[in-house]
């Protein structure tokens, strides 16, 4: 979802503006506020009256507004007959902004970077992003809130909502965990140790992540939520599950290389 583009909105003085990016005189990018364009403010009381969501808005912070994950989240719920849809991205179920925010932030300019740094633009200005297309990943946190009441309003039931870490608790993530942790012990070589001890690794640090960025939701249609035997999170699923040490005697140079792993010593030339 955070690949759509996404138009950037606040409040000022009370009413709805919309920000631009346009050229300045000296042909240099600049953003700026004005009115919303026709499109925005349609969008805005369609949701409103026939979705019955309210787009909050703030003075202070801008608020992203995705109206092409709102057309693909209803061409999903049309072309779906029976069946879940499955939505995970950064975003959470309401507004998204952050105080004295941007609404969008950008990666890996990386690319055409002496260009760029001879412009002098400030490391922090998101304006660097517009001076290298191609090459920075432009992106918004996504708010499903929209998403979900398009859902509701299509037939679709909000089987989950919440933070990717209590999808993959109630799905059943922590039960495979526990399977690599006893895999773990009786591991027969070190590429079977170091796959499942990284895909261990991956799961601890997912279920460390109380305040996960990545929101998710299952909207099903013609389902029962009770077959999607999702499980109930208790207090076993926070408790962390290790991922053993391994003891690497390095030894000599140009010796061999003892790796000791739980009840098994593999000797490496």
């Amino acid at each position: 979802m955070d690949a759509f583009p996404v138009e950037r909105l606040r409040l000022m003085d009370g009413k709805v503006a919309q920000k631009y990016v346009t050229l300045d005189e000296n042909n240099k990018w600049v953003e700026l506020w004005d009115d919303p364009t026709q499109e925005v403010k349609e969008l805005l009381d369609d949701m409103k009256e026939n979705l019955e969501y309210e787009f909050l808005l703030q003075e202070d912070a801008e608020e992203p507004l995705n109206p092409e994950a709102l057309k693909l989240q209803k061409k999903l719920d049309e072309s779906l007959t029976q069946g879940a849809i499955i939505n995970i991205d950064y975003g959470r179920n309401g507004p998204a902004w952050r105080k004295d925010q941007p609404a969008i932030r950008h990666f890996g300019d990386h690319a055409g970077r002496k260009e760029i740094e001879a412009l002098d633009l400030p490391h922090s200005d998101l304006l660097r992003g517009y001076y290298n297309p191609g090459n920075v990943d432009i992106t918004a946190d996504v708010n499903f809130g929209p998403l979900i009441a398009q859902a509701r309003k299509d037939g679709l039931n909000a089987s989950l909502e919440g933070s990717q870490r209590e999808f993959l608790l109630a799905v059943g993530t922590r039960d495979l965990a526990k399977q690599y942790h006893e895999a773990l012990k009786s591991a027969p070589s070190w590429d079977d140790y170091s796959s499942l001890s990284q895909a261990l690794y991956g799961f601890a640090k997912v279920m460390g992540e109380y305040h996960s960025p990545f929101y998710s939701t299952v909207l099903t249609k013609g389902i029962d939520r009770g077959a999607l035997q999702f499980k109930q999170i208790t207090d076993e699923d926070n408790r962390q599950l290790d991922t053993p040490h391994v003891l690497i005697d390095v030894g000599k140079p140009n010796t061999a290389i003892t790796i000791t792993l739980p009840e098994k010593t593999l000797n490496l030339a």
